[in-house]
């Protein structure tokens, strides 16, 4: 809300950096839907995918899409670009 208004401010386009759908989310491809509705909804420019195995720290989430065609799917299918 009123942040998203602040940086819209500065006139640049906003992307998301560093964001993922863990597996503790219950069900990644809907909330990979979700993600991208809400990106479309805000008028976002786009995301960077948080997509690294993080097995210390805080959350001890596996944040990357590889090794589920169901993930890759969801986010090719929500508008997401996956480089190689």
């Amino acid at each position: 809300g009123q942040h998203l208004a602040e940086v819209r401010g500065l006139s640049k386009p906003v992307i998301i950096s560093e964001t993922a759908v863990g597996p503790r989310t219950g069900n990644q491809v809907s909330g990979i839907d979700n993600l991208f509705a809400g990106l479309r909804a805000s008028k976002l420019l786009g995301l960077i995918w948080f997509d690294m195995a993080q097995d210390s720290g805080q959350y001890k989430e596996n944040w990357r899409l590889e090794g589920s065609s169901a993930l890759i799917s969801a986010f090719r299918r929500a508008g997401g670009y996956i480089s190689s």
